[in-house]
């Protein structure tokens, strides 16, 4: 007589077959996350840099033609020279910070629709 073959019962055929499905759902979900990030990370960057950009502009026409930054920019008008500049230090100290920029991540560090 030959050895009883061992077979999986139904139950453990249903579970392998979940666990695959699920396994793949994972794997095909942190792709998209990953995409989904990938995309968010590039347009904050570019954010960034525009607040450095802005930053630069800002402090450049301050030393070289300050009276025009303030009639080009009208809110600047009545800030004096230091807080001209401590506006431009601001905006790039939130373009170097590590923490997410407003509008790109919510709360729990997902990413939030762009608009």
């Amino acid at each position: 007589k030959g050895k009883a073959t061992t077979t999986c019962t139904d139950e453990e055929l249903r579970e392998l077959r979940d666990l695959r499905f699920k396994e793949a759902d994972s794997k095909a979900y942190r792709e998209h996350v990953r995409q989904e990030n990938e995309e968010v990370f590039r347009r904050e960057a570019e954010e960034r840099q525009k607040l450095r950009d802005q930053s630069k502009l800002v402090l450049t026409y301050l030393a070289q033609d300050p009276e025009t930054l303030r009639r080009t920019v009208p809110w600047m008008n009545g800030l004096s020279d230091d807080e001209i500049k401590e506006k431009a230090y601001r905006l790039e100290r939130l373009a170097d910070s590590p923490h997410p920029l407003e509008g790109y991540w919510d709360m729990h560090g997902r990413v939030q629709p762009a608009g």
